[in-house]
């Protein structure tokens, strides 16, 4: 089915860490006790079927959240603005690109699948949080009153999760979400001296502080290029101008594996020990 596989990490980002005869990046994950990795196409990592799906009225997933809005709303926008910052800069990007990248980045908070599931669960808590009955005309003659929720419960029950679903456009285009963004300091960090290169994972975006005070946003654009985005430009743009390529890669590559859910991607094994350490041991 046409728009059924969802990449929650899309390929044009992770094509960066292809690299070598294969043209392929490597995954690393936990395996038996110990970390693992394979070789794999970017467009083969970091996705999920009917991720973002919501049922249809004849009950099939209907994909249109990933067909007409993903893609081209988001991602294919994303992509010109992340091209643009990498061969040219942050400065050669337009207003509209800025929103563009904005945007990608308030996506990339919630579209992970934890974040996808806790939006599910928090579109159930909404649909189960009152108890007021269902109309008499959605009831048989002789049943007894049922409150609405436990109406929709036993003949709609994927609308529970279609609720949460429905919400994610609207918080990808959130004018405070995408203003915190709009309204910090951007930037471009490439490391040259460093001995190894930015690795990747399942879930990219690094954030840290608090959106309505301090706070930093980081994602590795590619091995070589980290954008980051800030609030504090006297105390955290010093601190990361001041800071050496080394520890900017270590900081930065601790925190992926640290966040990552499952996956680190890398353009070898080099850095196998230090996802080893970080990477946290899936609990089943």
């Amino acid at each position: 089915m046409a728009h059924d596989i969802h990449h929650f990490v899309p390929a044009f980002l992770l094509r960066e860490w292809e690299t070598g005869e294969d043209q392929k990046l490597t995954s690393f994950r936990w395996s038996r006790g110990a970390v693992v990795d394979s070789r794999f196409k970017a467009k083969s990592v970091a996705k999920q079927r009917h991720l973002y799906s919501k049922t249809s009225d004849e009950g099939r997933p209907d994909n249109k959240l990933e067909r007409d809005f993903m893609g081209p709303v988001v991602d294919e926008p994303a992509a010109i603005a992340h091209q643009m910052m990498v061969t040219q800069g942050i400065h050669a990007l337009s207003e509209g690109q800025r929103r563009d990248w904005a945007r990608f980045l308030v996506c990339q908070m919630i579209r992970v699948p934890k974040m996808v599931v806790h939006l599910k669960l928090r579109g159930r808590e909404i649909l189960m949080r009152g108890d007021e009955p269902v109309s008499a005309d959605a009831l048989q003659p002789g049943d007894p009153p049922v409150s609405l929720a436990n109406w929709l419960l036993e003949h709609k029950p994927t609308l529970f999760d279609d609720l949460g679903i429905e919400t994610l456009p609207y918080i990808v285009q959130s004018k405070l979400l995408n203003g915190v963004f709009l309204g910090a300091t951007w930037g471009i960090k490439q490391i040259k001296w460093a001995k190894h290169n930015y690795v990747i994972s399942d879930t990219p975006l690094v954030y840290e502080g608090k959106m309505n005070s301090d706070f930093l946003f980081a994602l590795p654009l590619t091995p070589t290029v980290l954008f980051v985005a800030y609030s504090n430009e006297a105390v955290t743009g010093k601190h990361l101008d001041e800071a050496s390529h080394n520890k900017l890669v270590v900081t930065m590559n601790r925190t992926q594996a640290d966040q990552a859910d499952t996956y680190v991607f890398a353009t070898d094994n080099k850095q196998r020990a230090l996802v080893a350490r970080y990477l946290r041991k899936p609990t089943r």
